[in-house]
């Protein structure tokens, strides 16, 4: 009923940012369709830009990959012809989480495709990076999806480094969401690295974050309960409930600046886990 075409597309924009993330794709592709709809029949391009990068998302959630890389795609294209930085962002931002994706889900594609994906992947985030302000909860974001690419090519003492500035970025920002799934990827490379004690810490804070902010993943996520049952067998559980107590009251400003290249002293009597445990 919004006479602005504008302002229709806006609020269609931001209604679909409420809800993607709860996933409802089909209230979300309802919006895509009228938007683009709406959009064509008022010759408002932006809006049929923004409802195919819409359309990129849903596609991806339903793993198709290879849908959401061509619509992604285009949107660039068309948004660097019209010289529109905030769809140039969108849709960098969409196409380096696609690629990411389509490299862990799909086990069908062969090592040269993988490897293209990841290079796609790792130029438009820097592209992106480059693009914005470094106080921008998005910036968050695509500093994780690129920690995840470095990551997978097998770079992990740059994909470390990220992580770190991921947090960082998070707090500044206030991406809460971001802090939550940056500190528990440094958990699991501690826990890969063998350094189950400072896992166990750092699993204390995701746990103690993730409830403050009622977080709650849509599906059941294995990984975590692995990650449960690995860290509590490989060190019993008492001291595995004290270290997971003593992360879950850390200060967050604290606990980014510890780090696995340097770990802190974690021993019973240590004066790092005893000022929490007070």
């Amino acid at each position: 009923e919004i006479p602005e075409i504008e302002m229709r597309v806006s609020l269609g924009f931001a209604c679909y940012q409420l809800i993607s993330y709860s996933g409802n794709l089909e209230l979300s592709r309802s919006i895509a369709n009228k938007m683009r709809l709406d959009s064509a029949a008022n010759h408002y391009k932006f809006g049929e830009i923004q409802a195919d990068l819409i359309k990129g998302f849903i596609l991806t959630c339903e793993s198709d990959y290879s849908g959401a890389m061509i619509l992604s795609r285009s949107a660039i294209k068309l948004s660097k012809l019209r010289e529109d930085s905030i769809l140039i962002r969108r849709g960098l931002s969409l196409l380096g989480w696609i690629c990411c994706c389509y490299y862990r889900v799909d086990s069908g594609l062969d090592a040269e495709s993988k490897n293209q994906l990841l290079m796609e992947g790792e130029t438009v985030t820097h592209e992106y990076l480059a693009m914005m302000p470094e106080r921008s909860c998005s910036v968050t974001y695509v500093q994780l999806n690129l920690y995840y690419i470095l990551y997978l090519q097998g770079r992990v003492e740059e994909a470390y480094a990220v992580l770190k500035q991921t947090q960082k970025s998070a707090l500044s920002n206030g991406a809460t969401s971001m802090m939550i799934f940056s500190i528990y990827n440094e958990c699991l490379i501690a826990a890969q690295n063998q350094s189950y004690e400072h896992a166990a810490f750092l699993f204390g804070s995701y746990e103690a974050i993730r409830e403050r902010t009622g977080y709650h993943a849509s599906s059941p996520n294995f990984e975590i309960d692995q990650t449960i049952l690995s860290l509590s067998g490989q060190l019993g559980k008492p001291r595995y409930d004290s270290l997971f107590i003593a992360g879950s009251r850390c200060p967050i400003e604290r606990l980014i600046n510890l780090s696995l290249e340097s770990p802190p002293d974690f021993s019973p009597g240590g004066t790092l886990l005893s000022s929490f445990q007070s």
